[in-house]
């Protein structure tokens, strides 16, 4: 099992690790939330929801009469989820479902369907467009969002260390961890569009972070640097991997987090799209 995969095998949805990450983000997050033209009283669809961090969040956002229903594949993952929904003020607003994705089935029709960095794990993207579809209320919006490894900028690093490490990894994209596409960002446009949908607005969102950092962002920034490190072991580029995570290690003196100069910024992108009317 790979780095932080959780007990259904999929990479980087450990629930530890999804957690430090919703901390560390959790500020930008709620401004996320809070700018999507979602009302109260909406009926919402968060796919691919985890232990439920969005999940709350939105419910917060719909209020007492709304409804939001989260579905993850994951059954540790659901059971976590609604052991939080149990102790929530909005609880009998929430639902959980544990469910793939591409399987899930309900009558109940959604004013809104939120894709939060799930379609990097799906490689039946037609597929999904297609259970999205039948899941949308008439007029509904479906949100989708994913970041894109190669927007993620780490300073001071090699430059050319970091240039071949990730020409390498592009060439294997998609295959690198178990069907996980690192690069799956850039791609969201062409999915939307060739599925039959209409962009009807697009966000992106940047995390920024200078020195000094605290323990609990060093292990944010670490993390994601050493998922370069693991794809390059992956497509057998032991080397390379190497001396991209020693400017990392907490036991290099001259470590990335001790140089005055250290900026580390990640990007995610969000997508909102609506089938045309006549659909």
């Amino acid at each position: 099992m790979s780095r932080h995969a959780n007990s259904s095998g999929n990479d980087y949805s450990a629930n530890d690790w999804l957690d430090n990450h919703h901390a560390i983000k959790s500020r930008i997050r709620a401004e996320l939330v809070h700018s999507l033209p979602i009302a109260a009283g909406s009926r919402i669809l968060d796919l691919g929801c985890g232990t439920g961090n969005w999940t709350f969040m939105l419910a917060e956002k719909t209020g007492h009469t709304g409804n939001v229903v989260g579905v993850d594949r994951n059954r540790e993952t659901i059971a976590i989820a609604e052991s939080k929904r149990k102790l929530h003020y909005l609880r009998d607003s929430i639902t959980f479902n544990e469910s793939e994705i591409l399987q899930f089935k309900t009558s109940e029709k959604f004013d809104s369907v939120i894709l939060f960095n799930a379609i990097s794990y799906i490689r039946d993207i037609g597929g999904l467009f297609s259970v999205i579809r039948n899941l949308l209320s008439p007029g509904g919006s479906l949100y989708i969002k994913d970041s894109d490894l190669g927007t993620d900028f780490f300073w001071p690093v090699d430059v050319n260390l970091y240039h071949n490490a990730m020409c390498e990894i592009e060439k294997y994209a998609i295959d690198v961890v178990d069907g996980y596409d690192p690069f799956c960002a850039r791609k969201l446009p062409k999915y939307i569009i060739e599925n039959g949908y209409t962009i009807t607005s697009t966000i992106s969102q940047s995390h920024t972070f200078v020195g000094p950092t605290d323990a609990k962002e060093q292990l944010y920034i670490r993390e994601n640097a050493l998922m370069i490190s693991e794809f390059l072991k992956k497509i057998g580029h032991a080397e390379l991997s190497e001396a991209w995570e020693v400017q990392f290690s907490k036991e290099s003196i001259d470590n990335i987090f001790t140089k005055h100069e250290f900026l580390y910024s990640m990007t995610e992108f969000i997508f909102q799209a609506k089938l045309p009317s006549n659909s």
